[in-house]
This record gives structure tokens, sequence and C-alpha cells, in this order.
């Protein structure tokens, strides 16, 4: 080796590498790194990860070396982001976390290459954190960032360091640079800085003194030299671009990189980023199409649902959630194709609905012992209290002191004034209720309230997992029974199918990036399950322009193509009973108004229920307060009140929200016809003339009911009930939240469906309801009775009589003042009667899916409920003893348990 400034640096370098640090520290963190080159999974990871943390541990008389622990940790984090425990946004904010702890260390800056390599690491963090939907900083911030902390670090390499590091290092750092520069969509600067990354990346390999160098270069030629050459010859039109990628492709063999795989590579692919990188997996097994291939998606699907488990909010489960989804879809359309449509069915429910499935769990099973009934509804409030501090921590980190400060205040004002209604008041011998808001209110004088929450949070955990180790210890069976929501199997299925005769499952597959809809069909036939499945191509655009139409309104009615499936060729012969279980995206589309023409789906089968669960099938409810009349409310402003033929309706503008709530409680059915809101991110609510009722405060009221009927618009809407939320296939809907806290069956709307067709569809549904006919098979009969003679009745009634005439017949309120477009369509915005081309125009209205298909059903009156005796779960003076002294023996840390 000749480069004597070379070796004079590297030598200096190993001096403060080596002084005074502990002779273990060499030893854990070649460990690491090894763990972490064979790791297949995350618990792997974890085990690279404790030897990291314990390398750290011994650099304390070592600063160089203490920043340089710093460094790898921040490296560990950032490679492996989307792998490790957490969650992409926790393992991001540790990265950065790390790589500012090494950047801030005075050693480091010593040497100007390790400096700007923590510099330009941190650089792609904000590059993959503008990627990240839960972090802090905008998309724009983020890559701004990210540039600046490149270009410092290009500003450090001078020429009085090495050539070699210098160069080598440059490389690194233009090849990072070019990406941000890319995504910001500065195409000629960022092929600029690529061509810069590979000219600096050859001069490195010629300044290297032996090949041992080039041979620990960090950038490696499978790296650099494809996405060079697919970028240059994509993005530049530039000659010495193009010249380069002709020099590129006749070197590459001799650097081991065929030919075939850079004409291969995707130009505008980042491997890097998660969803980019199941999308290939995905594409390759599916390229495939055996059961082998997809053995890659279920080891990747099993890491994924690992992964979820340990996120520590909703809204980080959600996103690895959405990542989960894409494999299942991939996983899914493969075990179909390959005549696998049972296990495809189950695959696909088992990444469904697990959080409907996870607070199900509250009414399906009890304990035995009241006194662990007691512990369990106890470790219940601990884990909300434990998600939702780290939720506020999530929402408000990176924002400014004052006002996350003013933030918090309100937040503990609002929970303070807040009513809560709880069936079980055993909780209250050793919960806190009040310490929430207590909690709150301090965090918002604290100078670090994001810590503060934080801390308190991991309090809670602790004390879950404590109270959970004696609930299971004490009632092993009730853990035993949990376990059977925790994995969907084909058995589940089954047991579906066979308790409840006649009803045929409908599994609709529609994910991000799949350009078809996959529908498995489960059915029982000659006493054996039986799975069929399609694929079908979607009509382009169709969920978006449907949920746009929803969202923001249309002043023209525009055709739905909802005739891009053949029922009759879907459904088994003879099916009179559909259960549909959609997934997120599914559930925008007005299933009962597809088919083609003469055999939409309202026109063939007798009921269509939508479902949040096969396990909703199979499980059964507990519930503790009885049941007597139904409950009948006119909520208020509506227009068309006489036909919608309320019976027994209760006058509640005498009532406050507390005594309306009570009512509901002692149900069998509850009928609400008026006025709901649901507008992201708030939560669904129903509004009465004097109250509001949002549907937490419903949450253990209809726990038994039959039914809950929300005829109001968007008591159905599919929209997500967090902030910061994803696309996530779960049950979405006031209704189906009904279902979620313990009622049988529930109606909603998917939409705001004219209040008009409502009240029509309504009357006929009440009087099918009195002869006898089920609720299920009623309201589809109702639909269909619309869509084919009543809004033709309708039309002839306006015809013969003229419209203020037919107004009055029906009981219109609203007659002195201008009617509105949500109650009989644009072409009645005036008080002139209409024209013939005005009725053809407003039976087309009446007629379209918009007015009558968002009505929907949801679950089957068949599933199972049993009514249990308060004092079956209310403690005696002996078990309140016996709580208390369990208490005592978990010492608590929290603060919540009294």
């Amino acid at each position: 080796m000749k480069d004597r400034k070379l070796i004079e640096y590297l030598d200096k370098k190993f001096v403060a590498e080596t002084r005074r640090i502990n002779p273990r520290y060499v030893e854990f963190n070649n460990k690491a790194i090894e763990l972490t080159g064979k790791a297949k999974n995350a618990k792997q990871l974890a085990e690279a990860e404790k030897c990291f943390k314990k390398a750290l541990q011994l650099t304390d008389k070592n600063l160089y070396m203490k920043a340089s622990a710093h460094h790898e940790l921040g490296v560990f984090y950032f490679t492996h982001f989307s792998r490790l425990p957490g969650g992409p946004k926790k393992n991001l904010r540790l990265a950065e976390t790390f790589f500012n702890r090494a950047i801030n260390s005075n050693e480091r800056k010593k040497f100007r290459d390790s400096y700007a390599s923590s510099l330009s690491q941190l650089a792609a963090t904000y590059r993959r954190a503008a990627q990240e939907p839960l972090w802090h900083q905008s998309p724009k911030e983020c890559l701004e960032i990210a540039e600046k902390l490149h270009k410092e670090a290009l500003g450090l390499l001078s020429a009085s360091l090495p050539n070699f590091i210098r160069l080598n290092q440059s490389a690194i750092i233009h090849f990072n640079l070019a990406n941000v520069l890319f995504d910001v969509g500065r195409i000629v600067d960022a092929c600029n800085a690529q061509f810069q990354a590979f000219e600096y990346y050859l001069a490195a390999i010629n300044a290297a003194p032996d090949q041992i160098f080039v041979s620990k270069m960090r950038l490696k030629p499978v790296q650099i030299f494809p996405i060079t050459f697919a970028k240059l010859k994509h993005f530049s039109n530039k000659p010495e671009h193009k010249k380069l990628c002709e020099y590129i492709m006749e070197i590459s063999p001799s650097f081991g990189v065929s030919p075939h795989i850079l004409l291969n590579t995707n130009p505008i692919a980042d491997i890097s980023n998660p969803l980019v990188e199941i999308r290939h997996l995905v594409n390759q097994a599916s390229s495939k199409n055996s059961l082998e291939s997809a053995r890659v998606l279920m080891k990747k699907l099993s890491e994924l649902m690992e992964l979820r488990r340990s996120t520590s909010t909703d809204q980080e489960a959600d996103r690895v959630g959405v990542l989960i989804q894409q494999v299942c879809s991939g996983l899914s359309r493969i075990l179909s194709s390959n005549h696998e449509g049972l296990r495809a069915f189950s695959e696909l429910e088992n990444v469904s609905a697990m959080r409907f499935c996870e607070s199900s769990n509250n009414h399906w099973f009890l304990p035995e012992s009241k006194v662990v009934n007691a512990l369990k509804e106890t470790q219940g409030q601990v884990g909300s209290s434990y998600y939702g501090l780290n939720e506020l921590a999530l929402i408000f980190n990176g924002g400014k002191l004052d006002k996350i400060k003013k933030h918090l205040k309100e937040s503990a004002i609002s929970l303070k004034n807040q009513i809560e209604f709880n069936d079980f008041k055993a909780i209250n011998l050793v919960f806190d209720d009040e310490k929430y808001a207590r909690i709150i209110d301090d965090s918002s004088k604290s100078n670090k309230p994001i810590d503060f929450l934080n801390k308190v949070a991991e309090l809670c955990l602790k004390d879950f997992i404590k109270i959970g180790s004696y609930i299971d210890q004490l009632d092993p069976i009730y853990y035993q029974q949990r376990l059977k929501t925790s994995f969907i199997k084909e058995s589940d299925i089954e047991v579906a199918l066979r308790s409840h005769p006649g009803l045929t499952l409908v599994k609709i597959d529609i994910e991000d990036y799949y350009n078809n809809v996959l529908i498995l069909v489960a059915y029982i036939e000659n006493n054996k399950v039986i799975v069929n499945s399609v694929l079908i191509e979607l009509p382009d655009q169709l969920v978006n322009n449907i949920a746009d139409i929803v969202t923001n309104g249309s002043k023209t009615i525009e055709q739905w193509p909802l005739d891009f499936i053949d029922w009759r060729k879907v459904l088994p012969k003879c099916c009179h009973k559909v259960g549909l279980l959609p997934s997120f995206f599914a559930s925008h589309i007005p299933w009962v108004a597809t088919g083609v023409s003469g055999s939409r789906l309202v026109d063939l089968v007798e009921e269509v229920n939508w479902l949040p669960s096969i396990m909703y099938l199979n499980m059964e409810t507990k519930y503790f307060q009885s049941k007597g009349d139904d409950f009948n409310v006119m909520g208020g402003g509506t227009l068309f009140d006489d036909l919608a033929d309320i019976e027994h309706q209760t006058n509640i503008n005498l009532l406050n929200k507390n005594e309306i709530v009570n009512l509901i409680n002692n149900a069998n059915v509850f009928s609400y016809y008026g006025h709901c809101e649901h507008r992201y991110p708030d939560r669904p609510t129903l509004l009465l003339q004097d109250n509001a009722i949002k549907d937490v405060e419903l949450r253990t009221a209809v726990r038994g009911a039959n039914r809950i009927e929300l005829w109001a618009c968007q008591s159905g809407s599919n929209i997500p009930l967090h902030v910061l939320a994803s696309n996530v296939n779960e049950a979405f809907g006031m209704d189906m939240r009904m279902l979620e806290w313990g009622a049988k069956t529930a109606i909603g709307t998917l939409w705001a469906v004219p209040e008009m067709v409502t009240a029509h569809i309504k009357k006929y549904y009440q009087t099918l309801l009195s002869n006898g006919i089920s609720a299920s098979v009623a309201l589809l009969s109702s639909q269909r009775w619309w869509v084919n003679q009543g809004a033709d009745e309708v039309i002839n009634a306006i015809k013969v009589n003229g419209k203020i005439r037919y107004l009055n017949s029906i009981g219109y309120s609203g007659l002195n003042h201008e009617f509105a477009d949500t109650i009989m369509g644009p072409v009645l915005s005036s008080k002139a009667e209409l024209k013939s081309d005005e009725l053809v125009e407003l039976a087309a209205t009446f007629k379209h899916p918009l007015s009558w298909a968002g009505i929907r059903f949801c679950g089957v009156s068949t599933v199972k409920s049993t009514f249990i005796e308060k004092d079956k779960i209310e403690l005696n003076e002996t078990e309140k003893i016996k709580l208390n002294q369990l208490i005592n023996e978990m010492n608590l840390e929290s603060g919540f348990i009294v």
C-alpha cells in the first residue's frame, strides 16, 4: 500500500477506535452485524438489536466509539424499519434519534467521512419518512431536509481527506442524493447526481490501494450498476449519460452483473419501500402461480402479522395492516387459481376485521369466575388507556410546544365533561375512571408532554401484561376460548355454513394495485363444503368514482357500470340467502344493484346480508340487560314523517341523552328515523333535535339487542374511525359498530340516501314486517319493489295528480320552502309542475342505485345470544376482597388501579 496519507488517516482512526474500549465491544458489535446479515425474521433481528445495545453499553470510556455505536444502531433501525417490532414509524424515529446522537458527537466530527456518513444516513431516513403517512412532518418537509443534509455531507468531503475515502463516500452520498431528487421530481438534477455517483464509484475503485479496500466498499456493483443504467437510460437524453449507459453495459459482466439484469431493472422501483418490496414479491410469486411460490408470500404474511401485534397504536397497526392486505390479496389469487378456494377464503378472512374480532371478544367470551371477569374488564380499561395515550403522542408529536399543550388541555376538559356509560360497575371497584383525564391535563403542563404521555403509556402496558398473566393463570379455559378468534381456519368457514343453513358466503376482495376483483363463493352441497372462485375485471375507477360522487355529490346522475358481474354464473343454484364479506374497497360498491341486465343480485335472491367477519357467525353474544319493548324514534328535522310510518314512536323532546340511551339499553329493537352525520375524522353521530349521540355512547346499550335500525344518512358509511387512518379491511359504519358491540343485526346506509326514497322503502318494509316477513327479507323485498315498481308508481302519481298534490298526499312537511336536492332530486328544486322530460329524469334518479341501493342489512338473525343475570358478574363482599388482594399482589405501576 503506497498511499501514505491514507495510512496515516486510518492509523489515527484506529487509535480513536481502540482507546480505552472494552474488548468485548468488538465481540458484540461483530455478532450483531453477523446476526443482521443472516436474519430471516423479526425474532432474529431482535437478537441482533440486543447485541448492538450491549456493544453500546461498553463504550462509555470512548466517546468516538459511542458515536459509532449510535450510528450502527441508526443504520440497523433504518435498514430494517419495516421488519422490526413496533412498526415503520417507530423504527424510523429510532433511526433518526440514533443518527442525531452520532452527529452531535464532537469526537465523530473530527473524522469528516464518519460525520458525513451519519448526515447522509439521516437524510436517507428522512427520505423514507416522506413515504410514511404517520410521520409528523409532511413529505415535502422531509425531502427538503434530506436534500439539505446530503449537500451538507458532501461539503465535508474536502481534498484534505485521503482520495479513496473521499471518492468512496462521495459515491454513496451522490447515490442517495439522486434518490431524493427523483422523489422531488427534479429529474435533470437527479440524473446528474446519479451520473456523478457512478463516476465517483469507479474513481474510488481506481484509487483503492488494493482489492481488500474495494471488497469493503459499501456500494456494491449489483446496487449501483443496474439502477444507474436504468435511470439514466429512461430519464436522460444527455449524450454523456447515454455514453455512460453504453459503458456500463460493456463492463458490467466483469463486475459480476449480467446485462440481462441491467435491461430488466425497473427505473422507478424503490425496493426499500415496504409496499414496493411487497408488490415485487407478489409479482414474482404470481408469475410462477404455484403453491410453491405461494409459500414465499405465506412467510412474508406471517412476519407482518407478528409485526402488527408489536405496534403501540391502532394507526401503526393499520399501516402494517395495509401491507398485510397487499400480500394476502396476491396469495389468495394464487391459491384460488390452484384450486385452493377454501384456503384462499380463510386466508383473506384471517387478515380481515381483526380489530372487530379483538373488540367483540368482550361479549363473545365470559370468564367463569366473577373475579376474573372484573380483572378482564379492568385490563380492558388499562389497554384502552395505553392505546389512547400513545395515539395522542402520535397525533401531536412534532408540533409546536404551545399548540401541543393547548390541544392536550382541550382534550382533558372534553374528557372530564364526557358522559361515560358502563354496564360493569365492578370495574369502578379498582379502576380510576377520572385518571385518564388527569393524565392528559398533567401532560399539558409538562415541558415535554410527548415524553410524559409515552412514559405513562409504558406503565400501562406493563400493568396490562401483568393483569393478563393473572387472568390466564386463574382461568385457562377463558384463555383457550380467546385463542379461537386469533387465527381463522378453514374449519371456521365450515362451522359458519353448517350453523346457518341455506346461507351462501361471498367473499369479495378488491385491493389497491390489483385491477380485478376476486370473488370466493362458499356453500354446502351434498353435505360438503364447496368454494368456487372467479376473477373479474373491475371497471376502471369504479370504486373511486362512486366514492367521489358519494363524498362530493354530483349535479348530474351518471350511470354506474355495475353490470361487470353475472351473478347467475357465480352463485350456486337455488341460492336464496347471501352473506357478503367485502374488503374495504369492495364495501364502497352497492352489491345489491350489481349484475347483468335482468339478473341483478336484488332480483335473484331473497336476502343480502353484509357480514363483518366469519367469526361473527360462529360466536355467541353474552348480555346482561334484559330487553323489552321496541323503541321507535323520530330524530326531528325530517320531511316525510307520515310516509315513513313510524308506529308507537316515543316523544324524546323532553328526554336528555342519558334517558334516551337508557331506553335504547332496554329495547329489543331500536328504530331511528332521522339524520346522521359521519365526516372523517369525526365519529358517526345521530343528530336528534336536542341531542347528538355518538356511536361510542351506545357501546353497552345495544349489547343483546335483536336489531338496530338506523334510517339515516351515512349511518353505514365506509369511513375509517381513526385520525391518520388507513384503508384496512374492517367493518366500518355505525351499523357495523352496533354488531361489534353485541347487537345481532342492524340497518344502515352507505351514503346520504334521498329521504323520500328512504321513507317509501321504510313504509313498505314496515308493512312486510307486520305480515311476519323477516327483517332481512323485508328490506331487500322493499328495495326490489322500489326499483322495479314503486318508483314508477310515484312517477305515475305525480303525472296524474301533479307534484304539489302528490306531496300533500304523502304528508310532505316542507312546502313552505325551496326543495332540497336530497329530497326528490334537482328537478324538484322549484315549485313549478314537471314537464314530461323532467319526469323521465326523475324516474331515472329514483331508480339510480345512489337513491336506493345504499341501504344495507348487516348481520343475520340466526346468530346466538344469551342473557345472563347481573348477579352472575356482580361481586359480593368476599369476591371484592379477593379482587383487591390480587390487585395488591401485582404491584401495578400506572396509577389507574386504586
